[in-house]
């Protein structure tokens, strides 16, 4: 949606979803990160983390992990040998926490990068880096790396990161 369209969200009631998007047009970001992801809900980020994610780090869960989700439908599956490779160089790097490296390891080992063509340093500086296959860039987008130099930007990212359509299986 572009910024325009959105100002006839001005006087929407706060907490709406349409204020809130009128906000993230046109708050300053880091204004619209204090208002919003101080303290957000992270259930859906905290479900696929602690679903997926973390058992395929664990070696007796993993078979487990793989069983849950087929029977989920998850429209992905880890290669373990991968998922080491990407977290041996992602586990003492400090830009992010460790819960966004472990994500980023299980996205290198779901091929998604090899699937969109990129290498993760490329897509941590994307701005369509949640649909890297879109050509056009969104106003307002900003790159994974601008969003974590924010006060609250972690909150945000993880947020967002957790409705990718790649993650949910919409793309």
């Amino acid at each position: 949606m572009k910024k325009q369209d959105t100002l006839k969200y001005k006087d929407f009631p706060e907490g709406s979803a349409s204020k809130r998007l009128y906000d993230y047009h046109h708050l300053p970001f880091q204004s619209y990160l204090s208002k919003y992801y101080v303290a957000p809900d992270l259930k859906s980020w905290n479900s696929l983390v602690h679903e997926y994610v973390l058992p395929s780090f664990d070696n007796e869960q993993r078979n487990y992990c793989l069983l849950i989700m087929a029977k989920k439908g998850a429209p992905f599956r880890p290669d373990f040998e991968k998922l080491e490779e990407y977290w041996a160089r992602l586990k003492s790097d400090r830009r992010f926490d460790e819960e966004l490296g472990r994500f980023f390891s299980f996205l290198g080992a779901c091929n998604f990068f090899e699937r969109f063509n990129i290498d993760l340093n490329d897509w941590l500086h994307m701005k369509n880096w949640q649909k890297p296959a879109r050509k056009k860039v969104l106003e307002d987008a900003r790159t994974i790396m601008e969003i974590l130099s924010f006060n609250f930007g972690v909150n945000f990212l993880k947020s967002e990161l957790a409705l990718m359509p790649w993650v949910t299986g919409r793309g």
